[in-house]
């Protein structure tokens, strides 16, 4: 008889499974790949590398759970068929591509994974790669032409810096903020830089940005500047879109990238 495992799982996350009554917590790294796995003592099991394309590189370990390569965000390893299952695909980690042609083609590539930057993109659908600069420009559309924008720089440039580190690294909220278009004038360019630095280094989970960032003073006047547009808009006085999420291809990472 098989044996009996039960997960636990968050917004869809995976955290927690209890197989035949030995419980095991899930530890992810930045992409959701399981790093480790610790019993109910907190003792740490299991640890796990791989190599890019999902092929484990070691495990230190008797686990058998399936959910290793970006496990807690759905990816399924068989490791006697060598391939990972991911909703709509299978991924072939030996061959570093889809298995079969992309439902979407020719909207997407037909059989690349990720874009061929699997260290850098994820495809929990096993339709659409997923990567910061899509997120970083959805977020720049959504908050270019905002209230908020011209009313507190300083807050802006720390929250959408804090949003992308968190969901990705601090590594792709700086390199999104060094590319940001309209940074001819140096100081500007400085101080939008260290807001940002402030946002990716705070510490802070996703849905606490907003209250961490409005201690930040604006680089435009503080959020006083006179401009009709800033009326009723402080730095004290958070502000997110319509629901409190972000833009919806934001949300091609989901359910890691869920903000509350």
């Amino acid at each position: 008889m098989a044996m009996s495992v039960v997960y636990t799982t968050i917004n869809g996350m995976i955290v927690h499974e209890n197989r035949g009554g030995v419980e095991s917590f899930y530890a992810p790294d930045t992409m959701g790949s399981t790093v480790a796995l610790l019993n109910s003592s907190g003792v740490v099991t299991d640890t796990y590398t791989y190599w890019p394309y999902g092929e484990i590189r070691s495990h230190v370990g008797s686990s058998q759970t399936p959910f290793t390569f970006l496990g807690m965000i759905g990816y399924y390893t068989d490791v006697v068929g060598n391939f990972i299952y991911v909703r709509a695909r299978y991924l072939r980690q030996a061959l570093t591509r889809w298995q079969t042609v992309d439902p979407l083609w020719p909207r997407e590539p037909a059989c690349i994974y990720a874009g061929g930057q699997p260290t850098l993109s994820v495809d929990s659908s096993g339709l659409v790669a997923f990567k910061c600069e899509q997120c970083a420009v959805q977020l720049l559309l959504m908050y270019q032409y905002s209230q908020i924008h011209w009313c507190c720089h300083a807050y802006l440039h720390c929250l959408t810096c804090c949003i992308l580190a968190n969901e990705f690294d601090p590594g792709c909220a700086l390199g999104a903020q060094s590319h940001q278009p309209g940074n001819s004038d140096s100081k500007k360019k400085s101080d939008r830089m260290s807001s940002c630095k402030l946002g990716a280094y705070s510490g802070v989970e996703t849905a606490d940005c907003s209250t961490f960032c409005s201690k930040q003073k604006s680089a435009a006047g503080n959020g006083s500047s006179g401009d009709s547009r800033c009326k009723g808009t402080t730095p004290d006085m958070p502000y997110w879109p319509a629901g409190g999420r972000l833009p919806p291809n934001c949300y091609n990472k989901s359910p890691w990238c869920k903000l509350w």
